[in-house]
């Protein structure tokens, strides 16, 4: 089991919510490392389409993102957002 099988939300690893978030917006790469997958640089969500995605986030999690995650390296990954959204959400693994 790795770290990201372990932070769930409703028995559903965060990771693969955030994955299913992401393929209804177009497919995500085949790789077995969607972990460093950057979906903003791949064109799943852009400019436009990033506030509707966020906000589906947050309602789904029920968190809110703050300006500085907006800037963060770690948001713009599959694998950091759903480590951002673990803590937000204080299920990080101690």
């Amino acid at each position: 089991m790795n770290e990201f099988e372990l932070k769930t939300y409703s028995g559903e690893p965060i990771l693969r919510v955030v994955c299913k978030a992401l393929e209804s917006r177009g497919p995500l790469p085949s790789d077995n490392d969607i972990t460093n997958y950057d979906y903003i640089a791949g064109g799943l969500v852009d400019s436009l389409s990033l506030l509707g995605f966020i906000v589906g986030l947050e309602e789904t999690f029920n968190i809110a993102f703050s300006d500085s995650d907006f800037d963060s390296a770690e948001f713009r990954t599959v694998g950091g957002l759903a480590n951002l959204i673990a803590r937000k959400r204080s299920l990080e693994p101690e």
